[in-house]
């Protein structure tokens, strides 16, 4: 006799892994395994540490995501970030607002800007002439202030409250370059480009950049923008990014904390430490670390703003 009473139960549903991949760009994202069996693959998914380090070499940083060579199913893995179906471009506004009033209110900010006027003041005011004037703002791996990563990672008070340094930065150094003696004395229109490049960005996120006068760019765009004349924000830059955007010698640089990765970050060619690109560059710069951010102590944690060292501050 069948025992009809025993209860019987369901089979776990199987939502497959969650995998970090990196793209042909260098981008790190964390991506659900839509596989339930076991199939053979054209091309294996590469598979990568969270510092990016394990494929560094394999692709030009350069390379278009549009790679006509890159495998379909890769390319359709990477995906801007999902915002709620109702969020308007109106409320996502009001909520930066409010984390910009936060930030600039904080204790954090007004160290940091008491800090940054008297590097700015010095480097924009040096004999160097054209060579100290910053011509554009360069902002690399912001991550979305609106959207949720593959539909799970939610960064987004961290992405807006770094997107709000990045608009005091902004502001803050409008300010110094217009009281610069090199503005006094040509005349010079300031006309400062302000650019962002992230793949991860929505639509919402690029009409809210918009809004503040921030031009998203496709890469490699925002990686070619880089010069010996640029501020360069990169709270989120992977290794790759670092190693070929440090050497353009940037005037100066919001992210790290650099000095705890120097032990990997070297070439190929030399695992000498007087020869990294990262040794390089911080033996050049002088730095200072901003004070813990009690709203969100993630989003800032450690960071340290860099600049050359061949200025003596006023």
């Amino acid at each position: 006799m069948p025992h009809t009473s025993r209860r019987h139960r369901k089979p776990a549903p199987n939502h497959g892994k969650r995998i970090q991949i990196t793209d042909d760009d260098g981008w790190v994202h964390v991506v659900n395994s839509a596989q339930t069996t076991t199939r053979p693959k054209k091309q294996p998914s590469r598979y990568i540490t969270t510092d990016g380090s394990s494929d560094d070499h394999t692709t030009s940083p350069f390379s278009s995501s549009s790679n006509p060579n890159a495998s379909s199913s890769h390319q359709d893995k990477i995906l801007p970030a999902e915002a709620p179906p109702r969020l308007t471009l109106s409320a996502l506004r009001l909520k930066f607002d409010a984390d910009l009033a936060a930030w600039q209110s904080s204790g954090t900010w007004q160290l940091l800007k008491e800090s940054l006027v008297r590097i700015l003041s010095t480097v924009l005011n040096s004999p160097n002439g054209d060579s100290s004037k910053i011509t554009n703002v360069v902002c690399i791996g912001l991550g979305s202030p609106s959207g949720l990563r593959d539909g799970w990672v939610d960064r987004r008070d961290v992405a807006s409250f770094q997107l709000a340094a990045l608009v005091s930065l902004i502001e803050l150094l409008n300010e110094q370059q217009f009281l610069s003696s090199l503005y006094q004395e040509k005349k010079e229109e300031l006309d400062m480009k302000f650019v962002a490049q992230d793949p991860i960005f929505n639509t919402l996120d690029k009409q809210l950049l918009s809004s503040l006068g921030i031009s998203v760019v496709n890469s490699p765009d925002g990686f070619t923008a880089v010069s010996a004349n640029t501020l360069l924000f990169a709270p989120g830059a992977e290794k790759r990014h670092l190693e070929m955007l440090l050497p353009m010698d940037p005037v100066l640089v919001f992210g790290g904390p650099l000095e705890e990765h120097a032990p990997w970050f070297y070439t190929n060619e030399s695992h000498d430490h007087g020869k990294g690109e990262l040794k390089r560059f911080l033996e050049g710069r002088e730095s200072v670390q901003l004070a813990e951010f009690g709203p969100k102590p993630e989003a800032f944690w450690r960071m340290r703003v860099y600049w050359r060292n061949r200025y003596e501050l006023r």
